[in-house]
């Protein structure tokens, strides 16, 4: 090295010193500036520092509700999330927590011993008989004597005929998990017959062949080879479809047919058609919805598979949940009822098999999408944010459960509306091969698109956070992280922000956008009243991908979606997006232009603010020249 060249490496280490200090001595005058602040406040005086470390080693607080159920409050400098979220201010989330989150494994260890469950009884039903063993035979009696119909020898007890089904709830609320194992017989067992060639992209080929062979995976199957009946509480996107698909193409018994109850929708029945062609199935499939249940009562099956489990405990549907087979498994991601009546999800399932998401997380099985909850006055500004947000180009679902709300938004952004007087059909392929959809309940749960990269929730009912988190959970079917929009009006947030509960309870970060930049306001506004529909709008062809800036990156190998748009990082991306030829033809780009370079390179930054703030620190610096066009800037890199 010469000389030279050391002195000009000496000289820009100096730089960084200056640069360094100097950034220094402004967080230094930050901090002093926000004590004095404190100091100024009457409650400032009153901060007891020997209480600061009893605090960090004890920031929650937790009682107990009722019987087997605490309130835990913490403080959300602590990330933890356990349990299922029931409250959240900007400084505390308030949680739930009950056996429901112990057999779901969200209770980190540190915790399990604070809230001491208390032992259930060991108590199974089989074949219409209470097991108590002798020991216990007689609290069980007074226990749950409404259910019971005599006592059998000395430690049994025959169960009234139809109260076999409140019984198992009853016992899974005291924390009792009373399925009797039933193992499946190895002459019910068959070799697996997997046809994966039949999927386009290796890529995705050896994604599902991970799944198959992860621990996890592996283990729950175990399971229901000891158990013959298992409750599968995983996350969206983690393997769900693939086990059952697992479990159809081994278990055979005798002449018997398998059933798939394939939740609520007949896109949902059609999906799970299309998803046996990755297996032969080890015996005759029927697939039916919830809603066709009565056709196949009376009849009998080997294994029963039902998707979607949280809508068992309906009136209507509880009898899914009925022994009509041999062997079954219950399917849920979000394993909740606004109703009350989560328990009998866990009594009409079996054995249950739960994953912490922050461990799917861990192991790269859940994504971690861009969520953020837009506010706003009224419906006008959503729909202007819906405008301004549909010319970033993203695949897209758009959530409307309003009817006439979805064919407004069809008419006006030219883009089709799937809903109920959609032919079945044809659902799952408008949905699949348009850019951007709007779709009503009956895109609610299931759907698997790998294209999808955008969720935006802007219609929807009331609080329901199963619901939200469903809408949500379509993006871990996707190929990239995504973005989830859940778009309200201030009076909306005041009535309906559970919605985001589940999500947060689950460990993902939120943030807030306002229309405007708008600080909270109460609307004044009355609602807007559609007209009514007049019959079924016609489908609408896909739209063509938007023309986006073209940035060739095979020159510029730095602008990757695997880099944050921030640091030096953030600079070199700037230059290298306003030196494309894209850019030169154009003689600049807006910052508008430049996000949607980055939005279309998946390239993640904090906020549209900070995009702004690194463009004009640059131009500030004389780094960037620019120019007006009306009333728009338009960077441009100058040249050395």
């Amino acid at each position: 090295m010469t000389t030279e060249n050391l002195d000009d490496l000496l000289s820009k280490l100096v730089q960084i010193k200056d640069k360094i200090d100097t950034r220094l001595d402004r967080d230094i005058r930050a901090v002093k500036k926000k004590r004095a602040e404190f100091e100024d406040l009457e409650m400032f005086s009153q901060f007891e520092p020997e209480e600061w470390e009893k605090y960090c080693n004890h920031p929650y607080d937790i009682r107990e509700t009722r019987k087997g159920e605490f309130e835990l409050t913490i403080a959300r400098i602590w990330n933890y999330n356990i349990g299922h979220m029931i409250r959240s201010t900007p400084t505390h989330n308030t949680f739930v927590v009950n056996k429901f989150s112990k057999y779901l494994g969200t209770i980190p260890a540190e915790f399990d011993k604070i809230f001491k469950f208390k032992d259930a009884l060991p108590l199974r039903v089989f074949d219409g008989v209470l097991l108590t063993g002798e020991e216990h035979q007689a609290e069980a009696w007074e226990r749950y004597r409404d259910y019971l119909q005599s006592r059998q020898g000395k430690d049994k007890i025959k169960i009234k005929a139809g109260s076999h089904f409140q019984l198992l709830a009853s016992l899974i609320d005291d924390g009792v998990m009373p399925f009797m194992p039933r193992p499946v017989e190895a002459e019910h067992l068959i070799p697996a017959k997997w046809h994966l060639d039949i999927i386009e992209k290796p890529e995705d080929r050896d994604n599902v062949l991970r799944r198959l062979k992860m621990k996890f995976f592996k283990d729950a199957v175990k399971t229901f080879k000891r158990t013959g009946a298992v409750g599968l509480f995983w996350s969206m996107g983690v393997g769900k479809t693939l086990f059952g698909l697992e479990l159809l193409s081994r278990v055979r018994v005798g002449d018997l047919p398998n059933l798939v109850v394939a939740g609520k929708t007949t896109t949902l029945r059609e999906q799970w058609k299309k998803s046996l062609e990755l297996i032969t199935p080890a015996a005759e499939t029927e697939v039916v919805i919830f809603q066709g249940l009565k056709n196949v009562e009376g009849k009998q099956y080997g294994l029963k598979i039902i998707d979607e489990g949280q809508n068992m405990p309906a009136d209507t549907f509880a009898s899914a949940g009925f022994d009509n087979s041999h062997y079954r498994a219950v399917m849920s991601a979000t394993p909740i009822r606004e109703d009350g009546r989560t328990e009998y999800i866990f009594a009409l399932s079996g054995e249950p098999i739960g994953l912490d998401w922050r461990v799917l997380i861990e192991l790269g099985l859940v994504k971690v999408p861009d969520i953020v909850l837009f506010l706003c006055d009224n419906y006008g500004q959503k729909k202007r944010k819906l405008a301004e947000l549909l010319k970033y180009p993203m695949k897209t679902l758009i959530y409307s459960f309003g009817v006439a709300i979805g064919k407004d938004l069809s008419k006006t952004f030219d883009i089709p509306f799937v809903y109920s007087k959609t032919p079945t059909k044809d659902r799952l392929s408008i949905i699949k091969s348009s850019f951007v959809t709007v779709v009503s309940s009956v895109g609610k749960e299931g759907i698997s698109d790998r294209k999808l990269e955008r969720t935006i929730s802007y219609n929807f009912l009331f609080g329901s956070a199963q619901e939200e988190t469903q809408f949500f959970g379509r993006l871990q079917h996707g190929e990239s992280e995504g973005q989830h929009i859940l778009m309200m009006t201030y009076e909306e947030q005041e009535k309906y922000e559970k919605r985001l509960f589940l999500i947060r309870s689950k460990g993902f970060k939120i943030r807030e956008e306002h229309f405007g930049g708008a600080s909270y306001k109460t609307p004044t506004t009355r609602k807007r009243r559609l007209p009514a529909p007049r019959g079924t709008a016609p489908q609408k062809a896909p739209n063509p991908r938007p023309q986006v800036p073209h940035v060739d990156t095979s020159r510029f190998p730095f602008l990757d979606e695997r880099d944050p748009f921030e640091g030096k990082k953030a600079k070199e991306m700037v230059f290298t997006i306003l030196q494309s030829e894209y850019a030169k033809s154009r003689s600049g780009l807006t910052l508008g232009e430049i996000r949607q370079v980055l939005d279309f390179r998946h390239i993640k930054y904090r906020s549209s603010r900070y995009v702004r703030a690194v463009v004009e620190n640059l131009y500030d610096k004389r780094d960037l020249a620019a120019s007006r066009e009306g009333k728009k800037r338009r960077y441009f890199a100058k040249e050395e």
